[in-house]
């Protein structure tokens, strides 16, 4: 994983990591937007327990990814203009998102609970 960060950083490819397939979510999906250098919204809420599908779409151009390391998941790279979908379980608490490419550009995934 810490060469998956490393990796970002010279601006090589990021590969993907966990449940994630490029394009659009066959489903629901919760929408992110990359552009310039932040994610749109910033907070993603889910129930606590829902896997969810993170449809990640870059509207910007430059390349970006969605990583939340504490999930071991990232969508790679994904190109000016591409989309790509992570698929994870959503743990209680709140788990930070980064793209490990531009520093500073992160957000935050919220559990929320059913009662």
């Amino acid at each position: 994983v810490a060469a998956l960060f490393l990796l970002g950083a010279c601006g090589e490819e990021v590969p993907a990591a966990g449940n994630v397939a490029r394009g659009p979510a066959k489903g629901e999906a919760i929408e992110l937007v990359t552009e310039d250098n932040s994610f749109e919204p910033t907070t993603l809420k889910a129930q606590a327990g829902d896997e969810v599908a993170i449809e990640v779409s870059n509207h910007g151009d430059q390349p970006h990814n969605f990583t939340a390391e504490e999930l071991e998941v990232s969508t790679g790279t994904i190109e000016a203009g591409d989309i790509a979908t992570a698929t994870l379980t959503v743990p209680d608490g709140v788990t930070e998102f980064e793209c490990t490419i531009h520093p500073g550009m992160d957000g935050r995934l919220v559990a929320t609970s059913s009662g």
